[in-house]
């Protein structure tokens, strides 16, 4: 877990190092990062939240909830029939990927337990395997659930628009100037994802 004293370094570094980040940084203030702890309850709110906005998502996720009252787990999730996830709002693609999630905990526990002692290259490995996960939902479970700090997302978007308007690009950068400049921020990569989160959003409602 991320502890507040390694977002201060992050922050001082990018505002000492970083001449284009590090203005942002100063401006911003410090990282507020809410994390979310556990495995197959936020793999079960990241399969509903795809593609959604997020008072959707909210919604349709509560209902999943109420509906198990209370009790995400694997079992309870499994013997839900279709009718049951339709009722929520949760589309037959995603009940397969619910199903699937479930059959995975059900069936290999011990691949899920203790994703906190891996590295990050073997946790994203591990939660690819499962249908609906692919790679940046991998990496938000990193940033968001295990607080590591060194994930940069290239893929993600308001990442990219983010880095376009902190550089004053004429166009979204591709991956490989991402990933070129990001090497230059690690191992505070987390931290400046955020920030580029964050000041995209501020830049849009300042318009």
């Amino acid at each position: 877990m991320p502890s507040k004293n390694q977002f201060k370094s992050a922050q001082k570094w990018f505002i000492e190092n970083c001449e284009y980040l590090g203005p942002v940084v100063k401006e911003i203030g410090p990282v507020k990062l809410d994390l979310h702890p556990g495995t197959f309850e936020v793999l079960v709110s990241s399969i509903v939240s795809q593609q959604l906005s997020i008072k959707a998502a909210q919604t349709i996720h509560q209902r999943l909830v109420s509906l198990v009252d209370g009790d995400v787990n694997p079992k309870r999730l499994a013997a839900l029939q279709a009718e049951e996830y339709q009722s929520c709002g949760i589309s037959r693609q995603k009940q397969g990927y619910m199903y699937d999630l479930a059959a995975r905990f059900i069936a290999e526990p011990e691949l899920y337990i203790a994703l906190d002692k891996l590295d990050d290259a073997e946790v994203i490995k591990r939660l690819v395997m499962i249908k609906g996960i692919g790679v940046w939902t991998a990496q938000m479970y990193l940033i968001f659930s295990l607080g590591r700090p060194d994930v940069f997302p290239v893929d993600d978007l308001g990442v990219r628009l983010g880095m376009q308007r902190v550089f004053g690009w004429k166009e979204i950068p591709g991956k490989s100037e991402l990933i070129e400049v990001s090497i230059r921020w690690s191992p505070y990569r987390s931290a400046a994802s955020w920030y580029l989160w964050r000041y995209l959003e501020l830049s849009r409602k300042s318009k």
